[in-house]
């Protein structure tokens, strides 16, 4: 990695503090050390440089500092910040002071959280903890975590379990009473139900009424001829059957032409690349 030169120094020391950088004194805790990496590494990475104040003036540390903060580092990155994080250090000398900089990078393991409870993140050239939405979104970067894969509040009864059963008789070319499997396992195992709860997939591509738990999730048509409007909103029975029947809508009332048939195209290909991600499941 390229490291920092005195000149590209003095510019950042000129220019303040901002999501990128952040100025210290010095620290008095490995705690409060951790805080500070981890949120950079939250976010979009950043550097720390000790030995500075707030208005960016040098005041340089000790070579006793120097060697007690790399001790605090090593030790925190490796037992306080989980999942370990990998940092690089530098000291950097202008006229009689010295500074430390570490160098955070942006973190690939996300969320990184100080002893297994606290989660930090940057909010400008500050930091704050983050939220239950940060969280998540944190985990999703990570591929920790799938929206699809999120419960939804809805028990295995909201379950359209004929619509499942023609989905996988169709796609396993078995029958669903044939297998061994108990149906409870088998929906855990193709990640359609998380505990006792239908996950998201499951609830849109298999559920009774899914937007009774989810009411975004509902098609709305209206077709205006002349001075008189139809229409009709499209509910439950699973987003795959919405969609066929928001099909069947526009061919009703004619609108089928290229521009809607390529926006059905698109619309169809969603559910489908789903499907097979589920075909490809193991059960």
């Amino acid at each position: 990695m390229d490291y920092m030169k005195e000149e590209e120094l003095i510019n950042i020391l000129q220019g303040g503090e901002d999501s990128f950088h952040q100025f210290k004194e010095n620290f008095d805790s490995p705690e409060k050390l951790a805080v500070e990496i981890s949120a950079f590494a939250n976010s979009q990475g950043g550097r720390i440089i000790i030995g500075v104040d707030d208005k960016g003036e040098i005041k340089g540390i000790s070579g006793e500092d120097i060697r007690r903060l790399n001790h605090w580092i090593s030790n925190t990155i490796s037992g306080v910040i989980e999942p370990p994080l990998f940092v690089n250090t530098q000291v950097l000398q202008r006229g009689e002071k010295k500074i430390l900089i570490i160098y955070i990078p942006m973190g690939k393991n996300k969320p990184y959280s100080v002893y297994k409870t606290n989660f930090w993140v940057k909010n400008g050239a500050d930091k704050r903890r983050a939220g239950r939405e940060e969280l998540f979104r944190l985990m999703q970067s990570s591929s920790l975590l799938y929206a699809d894969e999120t419960e939804t509040g809805a028990g295995v009864d909201e379950l359209d379990e004929y619509y499942f059963r023609g989905f996988y008789e169709k796609y396993y070319e078995e029958k669903l009473d044939t297998s061994e499997i108990p149906l409870a396992k088998m929906l855990k195992n193709l990640k359609l139900m998380k505990g006792e709860q239908l996950t998201l997939a499951g609830l849109l591509l298999f559920g009774k009424n899914p937007h009774r738990h989810k009411p975004p999730f509902i098609i709305k048509a209206t077709c205006f001829d002349d001075m008189e409007i139809t229409g009709d909103n499209y509910r439950g029975t699973g987003i795959p059957r919405m969609i066929r029947k928001c099909k069947e809508f526009n061919i009703k009332y004619e609108l089928v032409n290229d521009k809607i048939r390529e926006q059905f195209r698109v619309v169809f290909h969603r559910p489908k690349k789903t499907i097979n991600h589920i075909k490809e499941g193991t059960i």
